[in-house]
């Protein structure tokens, strides 16, 4: 499985990420025969014939917060993480 990591030049924020990710909803894939859930045009520096799941790995590549599963949820985080001392800990 290819496993595109990003550019050494390119760093992606995470509200960049999630736009991305809206316009790769745009591009078709393929329903059926060998090449099913490949897309069907090109995407960033995607082939057409590219599988998703390796583009949903560079997504997850691109960000330590950027998950698939949670984003296919709904899920979006903010780009700030609380530091420790926001944090609160059950003790």
């Amino acid at each position: 499985m290819r496993r595109p990591e990003k550019a050494p030049d390119q760093n992606y924020s995470l509200s960049q990420l999630y736009a991305l990710w809206e316009q790769l909803g745009d591009i078709p894939t393929t329903h059926d025969g060998p090449d099913v859930d490949c897309i069907e045009e090109a995407f960033l520096h995607f082939d057409v014939g590219t599988h998703r799941e390796d583009i949903w790995h560079w997504f997850e590549a691109q960000h330590d917060r950027f998950l698939v599963g949670e984003v296919m949820n709904g899920v979006r985080h903010s780009e700030t993480v609380p530091s420790p001392e926001d944090q609160v800990f059950d003790r």
